[in-house]
């Protein structure tokens, strides 16, 4: 028992990334599956009902992104006010440091522009780690996209699968509460 829960546990944390991608596509599928049958029943076909309805998440997610890039352009616009507050605080509190330190603002200055230097040499890591994590970023999105799209496109098989590791007479009540439970799911 104790190697199954060693088991799994290392099962779970080796594999996260491919875990996570996965929840994000059986997520949007849930989501979707109602849309999905709703474009079936006005005479779609499969292929192009899964399609629009993947359609439907790439706008709701541009729409999202589009939301949160009208708030970075906002704190932009906001930002040299920002600055000028900042630098009242800092005068403010460059006087206090050299009143209760004893620090000039001399030094305080120099040590302040030893710090920077040292951060622009490593600016080279940190926008390298930046373009990685929007290239992981994309790629994962494409990732969920695609098993969304397959997820919807093939629901049936991904039902009988679950059913199957049931016995054959319990297999059609199975069958009813998953029926229940999407019915259940669209009203929502």
């Amino acid at each position: 028992m104790l190697f199954l829960i060693v088991l799994f546990t290392v099962i779970l944390y080796f594999g996260r990334n491919i875990l996570i991608l996965l929840m994000f596509s059986v997520f949007f599928t849930m989501l979707m599956i109602p849309v999905s049958r709703k474009f079936e029943s006005w005479g779609m076909s499969r292929v192009f009902s899964t399609l629009t309805s993947v359609f439907i998440i790439i706008i709701a997610i541009l729409i999202v992104l589009g939301l949160i890039y009208i708030q970075v352009a906002a704190f932009n616009d906001d930002l040299p006010n920002i600055q000028k507050k900042l630098e009242g605080s800092i005068n403010g509190i460059q006087n206090w440091i050299q009143i209760n330190f004893g620090v000039s603002s001399e030094s305080q200055i120099a040590t302040l522009k030893n710090q920077l230097k040292d951060a622009m040499s490593n600016a080279g890591a940190f926008l390298a780690g930046i373009v990685k994590g929007i290239i992981s970023v994309i790629g994962s999105s494409a990732l969920v996209l695609v098993l969304t799209f397959l997820f919807l496109l093939n629901r049936e098989k991904y039902e009988n699968f679950f059913v199957m590791f049931y016995k054959d007479e319990q297999r059609t009540e199975v069958k009813a509460v998953i029926h229940k439970s999407a019915i259940l799911h669209s009203n929502i």
